[in-house]
């Protein structure tokens, strides 16, 4: 591009266009990066502020901040004058279309490299006859993805202990908002006289120590010995759940404030959606947040579209569930899978475990609509394998429900501090930040008439349930299994079934083995 423009110079009409260009692109790039320009401006102010009131302390950092901001501003001001802008968008298009590709690639290696790695130290001497491997076997060696204990708290919400690896380590978490247990516990302040909530905290550690020392019991790869194993952790986890259940109804600051939460939203053809939602103040205290549980024609519209074995997109909270956010239509707005993954890693923990942590914050967040999709011919349909007239007709209902997808969200949050009688901004919690919510408006990789498959049980579904949601379509087969696992008084493996089917039937054993490696499918 630097070549191309040195090349316009060369002529005096080249070197007169080049400057009309010029001028032209300065004047876009101002008017499209206008916001950012003002934080760069305001960054370099506050340096001004902080020299002239002599505090020292706070010049690196406004310094820090002012260049961070300075380096994207003036690289985007270069790119378009070298007729390059939108570069970046350009360069993640790519990566998106490549990255879950490429995940797939590590993880089918990681899984190949972990199975063979223990073996290979054997031959070179690493590890004696038993299986010890030097430096590999550590307390992580068993993933127990699927110990998952949900459970009620006293705060009302739903939360999960469950197990995941930090550090090299497999440590307890807690969730909904992803904490270890043992930063958890060590945030409960619990007043002398509660004696209820003492004794809570001191069951949990006890148990909580208990599942640690049980975590690092050598198995020897015995598989009997892995699966008691599991099945210990998963029963001492759901015995530290009640205790914990109770810990999540302290009021860890006392005297809280009422959070105070306005929204705002657009009205379509298709129905209403959420453009904006401000929290003057955000605290564990509030309404009830719920799961959506309003719809409207955009949104059914756009349940047409799948990806893989779900739906494309989601009903997206402005504000999180777990923090009051209600699962109405001015709360929602249409979020891809990766937006949502998007809004949750950037936004939605990090204020979530600030609130459910006692602090006191402030939350703005807007909604970017305005979408031009662009309509599709009969030829352009059927050259990318919809050739049924209903198929089309689905097509054409996405396309037209997508215009109202957003672009993106813009949101920021600050703690608060008590100052007299009000709430002022203490410290920044979440950067002023633009979240993209990409979507793959490619008509050729459009997926639909794809069934979802809901996850069961086979302890509380029904036959009719887990007929509908596996490969499974004989009910009188799966009736027989579910039967069987119900008579079981502590069912934690498959094989526990089988041992009351006697005689059981090739066809039942072929049928188990299939519920087995359902990934919808559990026990319990």
């Amino acid at each position: 591009a630097g070549i191309k423009w040195v090349m316009g110079l060369l002529t005096p009409m080249g070197a007169f266009i080049k400057a009309a260009m010029a001028i032209i692109d300065v004047v876009k790039f101002f008017i499209q990066r206008a916001a950012k320009i003002m934080e760069l401006v305001k960054a370099f102010s506050d340096s001004i502020k902080a020299i002239s009131s002599g505090n020292v302390g706070a010049v690196a950092k406004s310094i820090e901040n002012a260049l961070g901001r300075a380096v994207p501003v003036l690289i985007g001001f270069l790119a378009s004058l070298l007729g390059i802008g939108g570069l970046a968008d350009k360069v993640l298009g790519v990566i998106r279309k490549i990255r879950l590709r490429i995940e797939n690639a590590i993880v089918k290696f990681w899984n190949f490299v972990k199975g063979k790695a223990k073996g290979l130290l054997r031959k070179i001497g690493f590890g004696d006859k038993k299986g010890k491997t030097k430096d590999i076997e550590k307390d992580n060696t068993k993933d127990w993805d699927d110990v998952r204990v949900p459970f009620e708290g006293e705060d009302k919400h739903t939360h999960t202990l469950y197990f995941d690896s930090k550090d090299g380590n497999t440590v307890l978490m807690v969730a909904s908002t992803p904490k270890t247990f043992s930063d958890f516990i060590a945030d409960i302040r619990i007043e002398d006289k509660d004696e209820r909530t003492q004794k809570a905290k001191n069951n949990a550690i006890r148990i909580a120590n208990g599942i640690d020392a049980r975590k690092k019991d050598r198995t020897n790869d015995d598989k009997d010995k892995e699966e008691k194993k599991k099945h210990d952790i998963a029963s001492m986890t759901k015995a530290l759940s009640k205790f914990v259940a109770i810990l999540f109804g302290i009021d860890k600051q006392g005297g809280l404030p009422e959070s105070e939460i306005k929204y705002s939203s657009k009205s379509t053809s298709g129905g209403v959606l959420g453009s904006y939602m401000v929290a003057k103040v955000l605290t564990r205290k509030g309404v009830d947040g719920s799961e959506p549980k309003e719809t409207n024609k955009i949104y059914e519209d756009l349940s047409y579209r799948m990806y893989g074995n779900g739906s494309y997109y989601v009903r997206g909270h402005l504000l999180n569930e777990h923090i009051h956010g209600e699962g109405i239509l001015i709360n929602l707005t249409p979020l891809s899978q990766q937006g949502n993954k998007n809004h949750l890693r950037v936004a939605e923990e990090p204020i979530k475990i600030a609130v459910l942590g006692g602090a006191i914050v402030e939350y703005t967040l807007f909604v970017k609509y305005g979408q031009s999709i662009p309509e599709v011919s009969d030829t352009e349909l059927e050259q990318a394998g919809f050739e049924s007239d209903e198929d089309k007709e689905k097509v054409r209902k996405i396309r037209k429900a997508e215009q109202h997808v957003p672009k993106g969200l813009t949101l920021r949050s600050n703690y608060l501090k008590k100052e007299g009688d009000k709430y002022v901004k203490d410290k920044l919690l979440v950067v002023n930040n633009s979240i993209l919510n990409p979507v793959d408006f490619d008509i050729k990789s459009y997926q639909i008439n794809k069934v979802k498959k809901e996850k069961v049980s086979i302890l509380h579904s029904s036959p009719e349930e887990i007929s509908k949601n596996t490969p499974l379509k004989n009910e009188n087969s799966v009736r027989i299994i579910i039967d069987a696992a119900r008579r079981v008084s502590d069912l934690y493996k498959y094989e526990q079934i089988l041992e009351q089917i006697p005689n059981a039937s090739r066809r039942i054993k072929d049928d188990l083995e299939i519920l087995k490696k359902a990934k919808n499918v559990t026990l319990k």
